[in-house]
């Protein structure tokens, strides 16, 4: 796998982490005798409990959550171990920047070009892809230790 295949990788990770854990929540909040709006909500008539349902919903987007944060971890480490061994301090500033952030905006090239002080198009262009290229070589000296 290529270094920038395995960085998007995580980006989608750690957004796809954001909306399990949001799902997640709601649901546990829907469990709150607070989360029952009476004013918005409709009331069934019928004695159905939903409590067994969501109970079942909440544990398995916490098992999906739990599993995806230790796929998240080992990869994360893996990373790390490439961008700690990057030369150019601007080339790991940028690839934290581009594919660690905690949500889109954070990681779309004009934040990361503001961030930097550059302009999106240094930024997504030529700084991007030296980063890339050192970054790449790290990575398959690291594949070929394995």
């Amino acid at each position: 796998m290529d270094v920038k295949v395995f960085l998007k990788g995580i980006r989608d990770k750690r957004f796809e982490l954001k909306i399990l854990k949001d799902k997640r929540d709601e649901i546990y909040y829907s469990l709150m005798p607070s989360g029952i709006r009476y004013d918005l909500d409709k009331v069934q008539t019928s004695p159905v409990d939903r409590m067994p349902v969501a109970a079942g919903d909440l544990e398995e987007a916490q098992q999906r959550i739990d599993t995806l944060i230790n796929s998240l971890s080992h990869d994360i480490n893996l990373a790390m171990r490439v961008v700690n061994q990057m030369q150019e301090s601007k080339h790991r500033q940028l690839i934290m920047l581009r594919y660690f952030g905690v949500d889109r905006k954070t990681t779309e090239w004009k934040y990361v070009a503001d961030v930097m002080g550059y302009t999106e198009e240094y930024v997504r262009g030529e700084l991007h892809g030296d980063a890339i290229k050192e970054a790449r070589k790290i990575w398959k000296s690291l594949q070929n230790l394995t």
